[in-house]
């Protein structure tokens, strides 16, 4: 919604520049019968010809910037969308033990309930890998973020495992914001682990009072 008004604000103020400059002709002739100005009218007439062909380029420059910014909105929706399908797959091999095995293990010695935390975990972490390159969280957020992260268990272990294969993902592409992630990842990954030990699975929640 919002792009779509930037973008009608946008086309607004350029047709209303081209409009002012076509009417800009008539208003003279509406005038100079009334002034009697002739050789002054002539001046402002070859002035107006400079500053319509200037208006005409600037007017061309902002269609262009315009059609640079769909394409990119274009870009951001499309890989949106695929990274969206991704964790959609990786979500159905969660709730399927049978399709637990197409995806990577993080290692061979993990049982499968543990896999399948693992798994999830890397949903959470793709997902602010989106919100983060799309530009929708910045450092100071994902930051913040990743402190309650990285108390858990499950969050230490996947990123120990994970984190080689994200940078390299990020560096095989040439995405420095991927990069920038990565970074902010292991910062506060070691940070975590600096503070002392993480809060085990069992201690997440409450004991079953039985109640």
């Amino acid at each position: 919604m919002r792009n779509r008004h930037e973008k009608w604000l946008w086309w607004t103020a350029v047709l209303s520049l081209l409009s002012g400059v076509a009417l800009t002709p008539t208003l003279l002739e509406l005038v100079a019968p009334l002034s009697g100005q002739w050789e002054r009218l002539s001046a402002v007439s070859q002035t107006y010809g400079a500053l319509s062909t200037l208006f005409s380029a600037v007017a061309l420059i902002g269609v262009g910037a315009s059609l640079a910014y769909q394409a990119r909105q274009a870009r951001v929706t499309n890989d949106d969308t695929q990274r969206s399908a991704f964790r959609e797959l990786l979500l159905v091999a969660v709730a399927d033990p049978e399709l637990l095995v197409c995806v990577d293990p993080p290692r061979p010695d993990v049982p499968a309930d543990v896999a399948r935390q693992l798994i999830f975990t890397h949903v959470l972490v793709m997902q602010w890998h989106t919100e983060y390159g799309l530009g929708r969280i910045n450092d100071d957020g994902l930051v913040a973020t990743l402190r309650v992260h990285f108390r858990g268990q499950r969050a230490r272990e996947h990123w120990a495992t994970r984190a080689v294969d994200w940078r390299d993902y990020a560096t095989a592409v040439g995405e420095p914001r991927g990069l920038r992630f990565t970074d902010l990842m292991d910062a506060a990954h070691a940070e975590a682990a600096a503070a002392g030990p993480p809060v085990p699975v069992a201690s997440h929640y409450a004991a079953d009072s039985g109640t």
